[in-house]
C-alpha cells in the first residue's frame, strides 16, 4: 500500500491500536497500578494518549473476564 493510497492512515492507526491491545495482552498478569505506568512510558505523548487509554481499557477487560471467569469455576 502506498502512503499515497487515502486509507494509509487509517491503516497505521488500526496496527497501532491493535498493538496496544497486544502490550495489554502480554502484561495481563501484572497488577495494574505497574501496568498502567509501563503503559504510560511506552505511551508518553498527548498524540499517543488513545493508545495508552486503549491499552489500559484493554488490561481492565481481559482482568475483569478472567476474575468473572474464575468464580464461575470456582
Amino acid at each position: 500500500m502506498l502512503v499515497s493510497d487515502s486509507r494509509y492512515t487509517k491503516i497505521v492507526r488500526a496496527d497501532k491500536i491493535k498493538r496496544a491491545i497486544e502490550f495489554a495482552c502480554d502484561f495481563y498478569n501484572t497488577d495494574r497500578n505497574t501496568f498502567v505506568c509501563m503503559a504510560a512510558t511506552r505511551y508518553p505523548s498527548v498524540e499517543d494518549a488513545y493508545l495508552f487509554k486503549t491499552a489500559v481499557r484493554e488490561y481492565d477487560t481481559i482482568n475483569r473476564e478472567l476474575n468473572e471467569y474464575f468464580e464461575d469455576v470456582a
